[in-house]
């Protein structure tokens, strides 16, 4: 990985393919450079031209850099994830965020001084990282990342707003409207001042509502029962269950005159 480019990016790829002293003439396309969007001196889609001598060069192998040149280095990749992101090159910025997460890792940190209160402020640069890749990934289409990441997050800090807010929209879009209602509930605990959740709880509540319907019509029409046809059943039930109480009782009248004048014959006969 190439220290982090404060000009464009297509340098990255070019510089650590270069000898020293070597000069080169260096095409940088839009993608690699300003985009689409392009900036104030630069117009949208502009190819750029540089020319690179290179004088010096030396390691850059993160697991030899100590805690101070790392926290440094990962600021600005996560700004520059931020300005890419701002631009709508949604891709940059996404690897912008994942070189921030290698840069914050505390695993190959070599540095013996390292406290707890530095570590604590790796993590949550990193969470802030991840907050702004789960936004990424849900306008790339990549769900299913968003929400590891956005986990990932909710770990560490189970009230952060940004993120059970994210996580609630992207499980009410897979359909798991149940979930996203709770996770709004508790929101509304967090923050009761955020307008927005009470109409976004209510119209979450309809779906849920209009989604019992939905699956209550389903399985009748999977068993083959209408709405008047299951009527028409518990009032046949009913007719059935009164007859049979109508014959019970007409066979115990029976029965009983029956033992009563059995009871008489054989008592005749004995005497």
């Amino acid at each position: 990985m190439a220290p982090a480019s404060v000009y464009c990016d297509g340098l990255d790829l070019v510089i650590v393919l270069m000898n020293i002293g070597e000069v080169a003439d260096v095409i940088v396309e839009p993608r690699f450079a300003y985009g689409l969007s392009g900036t104030k001196d630069i117009p949208a889609g502009t190819p750029l031209v540089y020319t690179v001598e290179l004088l010096t060069a030396r390691s850059f192998d993160i697991t030899q850099f100590n805690y101070s040149q790392r926290k440094e280095l990962a600021q600005k990749k996560r700004l520059r994830g931020n300005w890419w992101y701002d631009r709508k090159e949604l891709y940059a910025a996404l690897e912008c965020y994942k070189r921030v997460l290698v840069l914050t890792s505390m695993e190959e940190l070599l540095d013996a001084e390292v406290t707890q209160n530095n570590k604590e402020e790796m993590l949550k640069l990193s969470l802030v990282v991840r907050n702004n890749m789960a936004m990424t990934q849900i306008r790339l289409g990549l769900i299913d990342a968003a929400l590891e990441n956005l986990n990932c997050v909710l770990h560490h800090e189970p009230n952060n707003v940004k993120a059970l807010h994210r996580k609630a929209k992207l499980l009410a879009d897979k359909g798991e409207c149940k979930e996203a209602h709770n996770i709004l509930l508790e929101l509304q605990n967090l923050v009761p001042h955020m307008k927005i959740l009470q109409v976004e709880i209510s119209a979450l509540a309809d779906t849920i509502v209009a989604n019992a319907k939905k699956e209550k019509s389903l399985y009748r029409r999977m068993l083959g029962i209408s709405g008047n046809a299951n009527s028409n059943s518990v009032l046949s039930k009913k007719k059935e269950d009164k007859n049979g109480i109508n014959k019970k009782m007409l066979w115990s009248v029976v029965g009983g005159a029956s033992a009563v004048i059995f009871s008489i014959i054989v008592h005749k006969f004995v005497l």
